[in-house]
């Protein structure tokens, strides 16, 4: 759902919630301020409506109102905090405070206790992109959605074709993609489905653009699902899909499905999938969607591919602790869409489609690696899960200065081999400081951040022998075996201090689609965690940082991810210096990258990633999604790499190795007119 649907949807359910509770909104009192302002056009009054949102930054609050026929509006009773004041005029594009187009570059608007807070706004220039979408008759589309977004994603722009197929969408001047949401598939101008093929339309104040464009030619995939036996199985999902369209249809009485409008193309795989039977299999009777069959749809032809529902086995699990092989008596697994607990130590699946099978299990204080089973039909499999008592982390956290105990502040353990940020904080310090905590990682090496997620003032650290660092060479490592508790010194936590700068390109201009971090993220996951966005102008700002000298890692879509100074190895990065109460600032232009293009010889769906061989960090990510399609990206030259991949379907593998030590080393070099290649077979 987008934000701005988000906001809509809010602002309805406010509204509704008012109305049944009858609450009118509460006078200001002196321990909150309030919000006025204008929006104006030209100088003119907004005379036309719309909306004003307020958003909390520090501060867990949000409010809306209306603007009058002056283009005025006001928020009462808003708790003291920053916040983000974000415009929807009707007609115009979405636009925040003051005069910016996007969330990451809005400006923090502070609200004290008591105080009386203005923000007036102009609305930006806008220029127009307007067409008309037909199918292949000629016809009109009618009622479709259209988007127009930059090629940074710093704006968009939104509407939807008329009876006629017309549209008309006002946006801010930049570069601009536009697509087009038809049924189950999305489209950009002109005529394709891949946004990296999509033609680029400059909008320029008061021009108007003119987009007009033809539906993909489409043709229906459809045909029956039943039982061994050949009776009808109704109910049934189906899922069609080949990387770039996904569609989805349920069988009927007869066990029939259909699929219109599904766009030309190859490599379509058609999914089957209940959970009333614990159904998920591919077309051709299998499990495994790396052996499902492929098929091409055709201009006005229909696919037709039926299939059955495999017969069945039966699987028996039970659980063992790694260290002791004693039984653990509860635990929850899954096997496909079936998923069971128990309390005794043993659970049966009935009815497992034949094939092998990933199985999924979790018990309290225990990590698990996953396991397979192989299930033959009639037959009864028996599984003994093997599962690894997990560590734990028992800290206490004080001022570095008076050494009171911190309540607010998280520990985030972190392999020495892979340093990546998780999600957030599973927990935080309590008052007096303490904080126990499981690493679900098994054992290993591991180095702690502690993060002040919810102690304000104070700065993050890596946690070294005798107080914090920014430098992970200087930070403590942990020998973590399975079970067993890990007791760091006391953490003493310094105040924060900011850095904040702009981030250019290779060639100069300003950047604004990325982030600037202290350190990697999850593969396929993201995050923000210990990272800050780029915003217009390629502006950013890092905050909740200690005293220390800091690397920093800047990951920018189409640039390739290093860290400053150009550097691909973390331990030759530059280090900023980070002053408690102080802002340092540092502007940075990226270095250009390496050419490196992935592909697959074989059907496959999923990550493949780079990391450097010296500090494990990630140094690139492709996203595959189908055989002998070549996926491009830039990687900072001048380092060894290996590459380690994750299929859709789960698991992690490595190129020419069984783990990351064992896997091959590729050499990238340095010059920017290299280019290397990968080919998975």
């Amino acid at each position: 759902m987008s934000r701005s649907m988000l906001r809509r949807f809010g602002a309805l359910l406010l509204g509704v919630t008012l109305a049944l509770t009858g609450l009118a909104a509460p006078a200001q009192a002196a321990d909150t301020g309030s919000i006025t302002g204008r929006l104006t056009d030209g100088g003119a009054a907004v005379t036309t409506g719309g909306s004003v949102y307020l958003y909390g930054d520090d501060v867990d609050h949000w409010d809306y109102a209306s603007l009058d026929d002056q283009g005025r509006y006001a928020f009462d009773a808003v708790p003291p905090g920053r916040y983000r004041v974000n415009f929807e005029a009707w007609g115009h594009p979405t636009q925040f405070a003051y005069g910016k187009t996007d969330w990451s570059s809005a400006n923090l608007i502070t609200v004290t206790a008591g105080g009386a807070t203005v923000v007036d706004d102009e609305l930006l220039p806008v220029g127009t992109i307007a067409g008309r979408l037909v199918d292949r008759t000629g016809a009109p589309v009618q009622f479709a959605s259209v988007s127009a977004e930059t090629v940074d994603y710093s704006s968009s722009g939104y509407g939807s074709t008329d009876p006629d197929g017309n549209f008309t969408i006002q946006v801010v001047p930049g570069s601009y993609r536009v697509r087009f949401d038809v049924g189950a598939f999305s489209q950009f101008a002109y005529g394709t489905l891949d946004p990296d093929a999509a033609a680029v339309f400059a909008v320029t104040v008061g021009g108007t653009v003119t987009v007009n464009d033809t539906l993909v030619p489409t043709g229906t995939m459809a045909g029956r699902f039943t039982d061994s036996s050949g009776a009808p199985l109704s109910g049934v999902d189906v899922y069609v899909s080949n990387g770039q369209f996904f569609g989805s249809a349920q069988t009927d009485e007869d066990g029939r499905y259909r699929l219109d409008q599904v766009p030309v193309g190859t490599n379509y795989t058609v999914e089957f999938s209940s959970t009333a039977l614990f159904l998920q299999q591919y077309a051709y009777g299998t499990v495994d969607p790396s052996a499902a069959a492929r098929f091409a749809v055709t201009e006005g032809q229909t696919t037709t591919v039926d299939d059955q529902k495999l017969p069945t086995g039966s699987v028996r699990l039970t659980a063992v602790d790694s260290r002791t092989g004693q039984p653990i008596l509860n635990f929850t697994s899954s096997i496909g869409l079936d998923a069971r607990d128990t309390e005794n130590g043993e659970v049966i699946y009935p009815t497992v489609p034949i094939g092998t099978h990933e199985i999924w299990a979790d018990a309290s204080g225990y990590s698990f690696d996953g396991a397979s089973v192989t299930v033959v039909a009639g037959q009864q499999a028996d599984v003994r899960l093997v599962m690894e008592p997990l560590a734990r982390i028992t800290a206490t956290v004080v001022d570095a200065k008076t050494g009171a105990p911190l309540a607010g502040v998280c520990i985030v353990p972190v392999r020495v081999d892979e340093v990546r940020m998780p999600d957030g904080c599973d927990q935080v310090t309590d008052a007096n400081g303490k904080i126990t905590q499981m690493i679900w990682k098994g054992a290993g090496t591991y180095q702690l951040l502690a993060w002040p997620d919810q102690a304000d003032g104070y700065g993050a650290q890596w946690v070294g022998p005798r107080g914090g660092t920014g430098d992970l060479r200087l930070a403590t490592q942990f020998a973590v075996e399975s079970g067993e508790t890990v007791t760091p010194p006391i953490i003493r936590m310094d105040r924060a201090g900011v850095i904040a700068g702009q981030v250019f390109g290779p060639d100069g201009a300003a950047l604004s689609n990325g982030a600037v971090r202290i350190a990697g993220e999850p593969v396929g996951l993201g995050g923000g965690f210990g990272a800050s966005g780029i915003g217009a102008e390629g502006r950013y700002r890092i905050d909740k940082l200690g005293p220390y000298e800091w690397p920093l890692l800047f990951d920018v879509a189409g640039q390739a991810t290093q860290w400053s100074g150009g550097e691909a190895n973390r331990d030759r990065a530059d280090r900023i210096t980070v002053v408690a109460g102080g802002t340092t600032t540092y502007d940075y232009r990226l270095e250009a990258g390496v050419t490196v293009t992935v592909a697959s010889t074989t059907p496959f769906s999923g990550y493949v990633v780079a990391r450097n061989a010296d500090t494990g960090d990630i140094a690139g990510t492709w996203s595959i999604s189908e055989p002998n399609a070549g996926v491009a990206r830039q990687v900072i030259g001048e380092q060894h790499i290996r590459f380690e991949y994750y299929p859709s379907e789960g698991g992690r593998r490595f190129v020419g190795g069984e783990d990351f030590a064992s896997a091959t080393n590729y050499k990238i070099h340095k010059h920017k007119d290299e280019a290397f290649e990968l080919t998975l077979g």
